[in-house]
C-alpha cells in the first residue's frame, strides 16, 4: 500500500474538521494526491470507523527487505518522507552535511519539506566544505541505523496497532486539537 493510500486510510477515519485541518497543513501536491485517494475510498464505500482503519492497515504487506545492503545503499533507497522524518529535528548544518555526502535522489524533495526559512539556512550551510570522509561515513551509518529502527518500529509485522500509532503520529505532528478525532 503506497504512503498516500495509507495516509488516506488514516485520514478517512477522522472527523471532517480534523481531516481538513491536517490537509491544510500539507503542501499542495500532497493535498491533491490525498484528496484523490480519499475520494476513491468514498467511491468504493469504505466505512469511516476506526475498526475498519485498523483492519485495512493490518493487512498491508511489509516494505521490501533491505538486508544485506550497506548503509549508503539503504539510505539511497529511502524516500524523501522517510529522510525528512529522520532529519526534521536535526540542526540545519547536520542536514546540510548529510545532503552533501552525495547527490541523493531524495535530497531536493526532502529539502522541500522543510519550512522556507529553514531551507534557506540549510542551503547556506551546503555551501560550506563537505564533511570529512570519516564524519560522512559516520553520518550515513547512523542515519541508516535510525532508518532501520524506524522501519522496525512502524509495525511491519502487520499488527493492528500500526493504525493507532499512525494516527498518534499525525496528532503529535499537527498538535492537540480540541475537536474529537472520531466521527460522531
Amino acid at each position: 500500500m503506497s504512503g498516500y493510500r495509507r495516509a488516506a486510510v488514516a485520514l478517512h477515519g477522522v472527523s471532517p474538521k480534523d481531516r481538513a485541518y491536517i490537509l491544510e497543513a500539507l503542501p499542495g501536491s500532497d493535498q491533491t494526491a490525498l484528496l484523490a485517494c480519499l475520494a476513491e475510498l468514498d467511491e468504493l464505500g469504505f466505512a469511516k470507523d476506526p475498526a475498519s482503519l485498523e483492519e485495512a492497515l493490518a493487512g498491508a504487506p511489509p516494505a521490501p527487505a533491505v538486508a544485506g545492503l550497506g548503509p549508503t545503499e539503504r539510505l539511497a533507497r529511502a524516500t524523501s518522507a522517510q529522510m525528512f522524518a529522520l532529519l526534521e529535528d536535526e540542526p540545519g548544518v547536520l542536514v546540510a552535511q548529510v545532503l552533501g555526502v552525495q547527490r541523493w535522489v531524495w535530497g531536493e524533495p526532502c529539502l522541500a519539506l522543510f519550512p522556507a526559512a529553514r531551507q534557506e539556512k540549510i542551503r547556506a550551510a551546503l555551501a560550506a566544505p563537505v564533511a570529512a570522509p570519516a564524519r560522512a561515513a559516520f553520518l550515513v551509518t547512523a542515519l541508516a541505523a535510525r532508518l532501520d529502527q524506524a522501519a522496525q518500529g512502524s509495525g511491519m509485522a502487520g499488527s493492528g496497532t500500526r493504525a493507532a500509532s499512525g494516527l498518534r503520529a499525525l496528532r503529535e505532528r499537527f498538535g492537540a486539537r480540541p475537536e474529537s478525532t472520531r466521527n460522531t
